[in-house]
């Protein structure tokens, strides 16, 4: 597959970042905006861990409705996961795409959508990032905060090339609507697979129904604080989430 343009590259975070025009496709598609950050001290070799970051919703007072993830990264500190990921000493690759104001992830979560945007940041990887040929995936991670629960949960429960591929899922206070039985459905057709949830100030019912009724799910991990403020609930838990993956490497 042919590498996406290169949009720009920049190195405000060592080592480099690669922002790449990625169409996600569907009727309601997000700027095409992908951000890929290769950390400091990365250690190549012919097989990457990326982790995969699903942004929430965005047209508020808070944040802009045309915000892609370059700004994401640069303008608000509590989603500065670039930096996270270069403290916690993981041999990975962070990616993610610009979402729409409601998180809308056009193709990404339909069948088959999920494999062709990997295929084309693996293509990027070489012509742009430091790899020597395009590297094969191994350990992918999906992470998610607020509103970018739904296209998880799209294409957790959606067959993909990749989806084998998939260790962990990461649920930062995404927990809307009644989603509680299919996470549970999931967990057991998927029993190698770990969902760690943490919740904070917007979901904690339905985080605390879905640990309820899964009590006896070993690989549902749900936990959480309610004071905890709902754009502060990634930082609160990434940096551990990081250290404790052992299917990752260390740089």
């Amino acid at each position: 597959m042919a590498a996406p343009p290169l949009i720009y590259e920049e190195d405000t975070v060592k080592a480099e970042t690669y922002y790449v025009t990625i169409n996600l496709g569907g009727n309601d598609a997000p700027k095409p905006i992908t951000g890929i950050f290769v950390p400091e001290n990365y250690k190549v070799s012919s097989d990457v861990d990326i982790v995969l970051w699903l942004m929430g919703h965005h047209d508020n007072s808070e944040y802009p409705a045309a915000l892609t993830i370059d700004d994401y990264w640069f303008k608000y500190p509590h989603f500065r996961f670039r930096e996270f990921v270069n403290v916690s000493n993981k041999n990975v690759i962070l990616v993610a795409p610009s979402l729409g104001p409601h998180s809308q992830s056009g193709n990404l979560a339909s069948a088959g959508g999920l494999s062709t945007y990997l295929d084309q940041v693996l293509s990027a990887l070489e012509a742009y990032g430091p790899f020597s040929g395009v590297p094969t995936l191994d350990n992918l991670v999906i992470a998610c905060h607020s509103g970018g629960g739904a296209p998880m949960l799209g294409i957790a429960t959606t067959s993909q090339r990749y989806s084998d591929n998939i260790r962990q899922l990461w649920v930062f206070d995404c927990i809307y609507g009644a989603v509680e039985d299919t996470w549970l459905k999931w967990a057991q057709q998927n029993s190698k697979k770990i969902l760690f949830i943490r919740y904070g100030s917007s979901t904690p019912e339905r985080s605390k129904t879905l640990m309820r009724i899964a009590a006896k799910q070993s690989n549902i991990n749900v936990d959480g604080d309610e004071s905890t403020p709902h754009n502060r609930v990634p930082t609160t838990y990434w940096n551990r989430f990081m250290r404790r993956a052992n299917i990752f490497g260390d740089k």
